[in-house]
């Protein structure tokens, strides 16, 4: 017995001549079994019944595939939400590389140009455009309740910030999230961490409180820690790289010592914090518990 290959060229040899021969020919040919050259699975079509354990310390915090058994809308969601996550931390370098410009003249000295402005007139208009006050507010610059949330000064914040950003946006990512709800989400978070830090600043009174300045962006990324610890519980996490818990843990213990030291004068403003936090638990219950998580399915 011959193999099929073999067969099908036997059989093209003793064919005539004729203007039919490579319709024929391929005809032939289509009835050879396939080979597959990969043994990956195919991305399914449709959302899956069961649930698949999403191992996302894995990808965290550097995660752009997405989840391979979500619905091809949601796959699509979810690669413009990575593309969402990318602005975002473009506009915090943006304003980060702004205030590094106004406040170190050596920086602007490498520049291979002249910037068009004066880095003290810089300094004084990123000053009174992104920093959160209760100054501000009571001068018309209510905005500041938003650009506070994509400004930071120091490195250290920064980094800290965006390595959070991405780690938790990455879920929202993995999870099908759409764009609009991401940056409405941080928005959100934004804005609630704002108003907890104004509303924890008018409670003490402490002196010059109204000129209290603050910014950066852990109330929204706080709020984005709510959601990811809704939705993912378990998803295994490691704290300070070193100590792994579930994510749900991870997220209540910063909560907790943000409660802790509320009162203390740090310079850490743990009530923005809890302010994005408790906004990214509304917008979860709200909004977005039917992507899942730890919302009971009979509620």
């Amino acid at each position: 017995m011959l193999p099929p290959l073999q067969r099908a060229i036997s059989r093209m040899s003793r064919m005539p001549p004729s203007s039919h021969f490579f319709t024929t020919s391929r005809q032939t040919l289509q009835k050879l079994p396939r080979r597959s050259f990969t043994n990956l699975p195919k991305r399914p079509t449709t959302t899956a019944k069961t649930k698949t354990p999403l191992l996302l310390s894995k990808f965290l915090p550097f995660a752009t595939r997405t989840n391979y058994h979500l619905s091809d809308a949601a796959y699509r969601r979810s690669r413009h939400t990575t593309y969402a996550l990318r602005i975002l931390l473009t506009l915090n370098t943006t304003i980060f590389l702004a205030w590094q410009f106004a406040l170190n003249p050596s920086l602007a000295s490498l520049l291979p140009f002249t910037l068009p402005i004066d880095r003290r007139i810089l300094a004084r208009w990123l000053a009174e455009n992104t920093l959160l006050s209760a100054a501000s507010i009571s001068a018309g610059r209510g905005w500041t309740i938003i650009t506070s949330a994509f400004t930071h000064q120091s490195l250290g914040h920064f980094l800290l910030n965006m390595f959070s950003l991405q780690a938790f946006g990455s879920v929202m990512v993995a999870f099908g999230i759409g764009p609009a709800k991401l940056v409405s989400l941080y928005l959100l978070s934004a804005i609630g961490g704002s108003l907890g830090f104004l509303y924890h600043k008018m409670r003490r009174q402490q002196p010059g409180w109204d000129v209290s300045s603050a910014c950066g962006a852990s109330g929204a990324i706080m709020g984005m820690a709510a959601v990811a610890g809704c939705l993912a519980p378990w998803a295994r996490m490691l704290l300070f790289g070193i100590v792994p818990m579930p994510m749900v843990g991870m997220v209540g213990l910063y909560a907790v010592v943000d409660t802790v030291l509320l009162d203390y004068n740090t310079s850490i403003a743990h009530s923005a914090h809890l302010g994005g936090f408790g906004a990214g638990l509304l917008a979860y219950v709200v909004g977005l518990r039917r992507f899942g998580g730890i919302w009971p399915k009979w509620l």
